[in-house]
């Protein structure tokens, strides 16, 4: 089997938001024999800040064997924290990311108006987790 065969199953999906990005990939790697699921998010906030999240599965460099899922957040400066998290909530929390992002995008992902902040809800959300809040669906 060669490795065009093993990547036949790889997605690749994309929203484009105003100064913000999702964008959901699952890619099969031939380092562990397994689908590699990844979320990642870069927005401009309201003072033109950049953040990032990314909720990815993922392996521990040096041993494949050890696969974990993480969630990274980063805020422009410097501003970075990084939690690994149980499969069950990584899974929860995937599901309501990607269910919000098609099914209600402006929760998180608004233009920028004279009531709300652009990204509003994002930004609350990236914020708590910079803070060193645990990733979850409540949180969302």
């Amino acid at each position: 089997m060669s490795t065009k065969d093993l990547t036949a199953n790889d997605t690749f999906k994309v929203h484009n938001f105003e100064q913000g990005t999702v964008i959901v990939e699952n890619k099969y790697s031939v380092a562990t024999g397994k689908m590699m699921p990844k979320i990642s998010v870069q927005i401009l906030d309201a003072y033109r800040y950049q953040r990032e999240w990314t909720l990815k599965f993922r392996y521990e460099p040096g041993n494949t064997k050890r696969c974990y899922w993480e969630s990274h957040a980063y805020k422009h400066p410097g501003q970075r924290h990084i939690e690994e998290l149980s499969p069950a909530v990584a899974k929860r929390l995937w599901d309501r990311f990607i269910g919000m992002v098609e099914e209600y995008p402006t929760l998180l992902f608004n233009d920028a108006d004279e009531r709300r902040a652009r990204h509003e809800g994002f930004v609350h959300f990236h914020d708590a987790l910079l803070c060193g809040t645990t990733p979850s669906c409540t949180l969302l």
